[in-house]
């Protein structure tokens, strides 16, 4: 297996970036998260905040094992979070859409509330409708 982080390096700037699609990376032609991963650097590499939050990809079309162009567009910016919009094409054909979140290193993660379970009956010992509503007009 390939360096994930050297196969997904993007280098550019001002928005636009080029990246190599190689055929270590492949099912049926480039595997979806490495084309998510290379939008993925692509927006750190432009924005100003150094965390991927979420990142939500259309796959438009296959792409080939070559070169490929990412534009790279900030779509909203705050102290501690960044949207931005990436763009991947090859010889003029859309091959993805991503809208990335960035966010600051500094912030709190989700918290979970680890509740127990209270104690209620098995769903076999519940009574069924008919006994509830027994007349159902």
């Amino acid at each position: 297996m390939r360096d994930l982080a050297i196969d997904t390096a993007v280098k550019g700037d001002n928005g636009r970036y080029v990246a190599e699609l190689v055929p270590d990376w492949s099912a049926w032609g480039p595997v979806g998260g490495f084309v998510a991963a290379i939008l993925a650097r692509a927006a750190l590499a432009h924005g100003s905040l150094p965390r991927v939050a979420s990142l939500s990809c259309h796959f438009l079309s296959v792409g080939q094992f070559a070169p490929v162009d990412v534009e790279v567009t900030t779509l909203r910016r705050s102290k501690r979070a960044e949207s931005v919009r990436c763009s991947m094409h090859q010889d003029g054909t859309a091959i993805a859409e991503g809208l990335i979140w960035l966010t600051d290193d500094h912030l709190d993660g989700l918290r979970h509330d680890a509740a127990t379970m209270p104690d209620v009956p098995a769903p076999d010992e519940l009574r069924s409708f008919a006994e509830l509503d027994p007349d159902p007009d």
